[in-house]
């Protein structure tokens, strides 16, 4: 078991609390299979509000999979209380976003698909279905008369 907390970076210009606020969200990686070193050649997904039984367990998991190459179980699961907001403070520095349980896995790459909100930092106006699939996001923010946007994001 590993415990491995994806850390998160972002250039905010006059936003802060960029979050994924639906539970239900999925959230996308590409795993590597810790046995034989294969990396699997699609994304994979985890909802973290959603258990999977582990075949041969009494366990459950966010995310249940076999290595195509050495047949292993490859589990993933979120650990409850562990998902944090990336406020202005952080900007441009790495921070917590999660932490997960790895069974059989390591995470090779993060890739932001699912939506995530924020609100402006002088006005708090919320901010939601913010796309960052591109690494950038910008919008407007009439109530502070400012332009808003997440930049240069990156993960490990």
């Amino acid at each position: 078991m590993v415990l491995v907390r994806l850390m998160f970076k972002a250039d905010l210009e006059n936003v802060t609390n960029v979050t994924v606020s639906d539970p239900g969200a999925r959230w996308y990686f590409m795993i590597q299979c810790t046995q034989c070193g294969w990396e699997h050649d699609k994304e994979v997904f985890l909802v973290l509000n959603e258990l999977h039984d582990i075949e041969g367990s009494r366990g459950t998991a966010n995310l249940v999979m076999k290595c195509k190459q050495c047949k292993r179980n490859m589990t993933a699961s979120y650990k409850d209380g562990s998902k944090k907001s990336y406020n202005a403070d952080h900007s441009g520095a790495f921070a917590p976003l999660v932490t997960l349980e790895l069974r059989g896995c390591e995470l090779v790459k993060y890739i932001p698909r699912h939506e995530f909100s924020c609100q402006g930092a002088t006005s708090e106006k919320a901010f939601e279905d913010v796309d960052l699939t591109d690494g950038d996001w910008c919008d407007y923010d009439d109530d502070a008369n400012d332009s808003v946007g997440i930049y240069n994001i990156e993960s490990r």
